[in-house]
């Protein structure tokens, strides 16, 4: 993993890659497109030796520079062929709660609005449900800290939770706080959808409080 407090490293852990979440300004600008150079500043006044030659300092300076680049790119290109698949909409499952300790998977797909301001998800036995980004409080891969919690008493859906699980963090018109969980069909789906969400989340509750 790349050791800099800006870019968007990938860490490998038991031989998978996984997305390790950026920080908010590094986001902000992926998600709006705007990558600049200028985001980036290598010192003008790099420090030579006493032989007048560039030192290794600087050398790490400039090699940091071009891996941040190009991690910013990689991110910006990831968030922005995620939006295209998800305003179609993608296929997913989704916990359904009927009781306090009872929950069935049901078929659905989750959609973004093409101004990425709402989150859709259509699933085979109800309405449409949609909540705006700005409502969305945040996204999560562990169940336990939702009011899904319940759900890994199901054989059927705890197996699946340690690696297809993603859920939705939202306040309802009560103010309740709930999850909507889906489960995604492979793991690196849905490690793209958390990073991606993540991401799209801060970019619209940043220009909102502009």
């Amino acid at each position: 993993m790349i050791p800099c407090c800006n870019c968007f490293p990938l860490d490998k852990h038991d031989g998978r890659l996984q997305y390790v979440i950026p920080t908010q300004t590094l986001a902000e600008d992926a998600a709006i497109g705007n990558v600049k150079s200028a985001n980036y500043h290598v010192a003008s006044d790099a420090v030579t030796n006493d032989s007048g030659n560039v030192s290794s300092s600087s050398t790490r300076s400039s090699a940091n520079y071009d891996e941040r680049f190009k991690e910013k790119e990689r991110l910006q290109s990831m968030v922005k062929d995620f939006a295209t698949n998800v305003v179609l909409g993608q296929k997913c499952d989704v916990i359904n709660k009927q009781r306090d300790d009872e929950f069935t998977i049901v078929q659905a797909q989750y959609i973004l609005s093409r101004t990425l301001s709402e989150f859709t998800i259509e699933a085979a036995d109800s309405d449409p449900v949609t909540v705006p980004m700005l409502q969305i409080r945040d996204i999560v891969k562990n169940v336990e800290t939702t009011d899904l919690a319940k759900c890994g008493k199901a054989p059927s859906i705890s197996k699946q939770l340690g690696s297809h699980f993603v859920g939705l963090v939202f306040d309802n018109e009560f103010g309740e706080r709930k999850c909507y969980g889906l489960l995604l069909q492979t793991e690196n789906e849905r490690d793209k959808f958390f990073t991606c969400m993540k991401i799209l989340r801060w970019a619209v509750t940043s220009k909102q409080r502009r």
